[in-house]
């Protein structure tokens, strides 16, 4: 069975969507390994200490063997910054690793996040 021709004066127009495809597919495969990779990072408990330090246990993934640099932040009641620590993790193949950090405050932190984590 041949493939058919197309009609007279449209073959720029098959041109144009073949490499439309094309061109959106390596987009779509672009993007999705992109979303794939990256460090992990996510709060598991929050401890008050007392009103000038609060503790933190956050778990970590995809560290790939490498060390981790991670943004840290204390809140009070209004969501105001009242304590940051950067902490530099050590490199782990676990696929996620659970550290504990206690975090300096100026004033009583009610929670604390994890607001970055990077690779070193």
């Amino acid at each position: 069975m041949a493939i058919p021709k197309p009609a007279p004066g449209q073959g720029k127009w098959w041109v144009i969507g073949v490499v439309g495809v094309v061109v959106m597919t390596a987009f779509a495969t672009w993007f999705g390994i992109a979303a794939s990779r990256g460090v992990d990072f996510g709060v598991a408990q929050v401890h008050n200490i007392n009103d000038r330090s609060i503790q933190l246990v956050f778990n970590v993934g995809n560290q790939d063997g490498k060390s981790v640099i991670c943004n840290l932040e204390a809140q009070d009641y209004s969501h105001n910054e009242v304590g940051v620590a950067n902490v530099t993790l050590p490199p782990t193949k676990k696929s996620v690793a659970q550290y504990t950090v206690t975090i300096k405050t100026v004033s009583k932190a009610v929670t604390a996040l994890v607001d970055s984590c990077n690779y070193n």
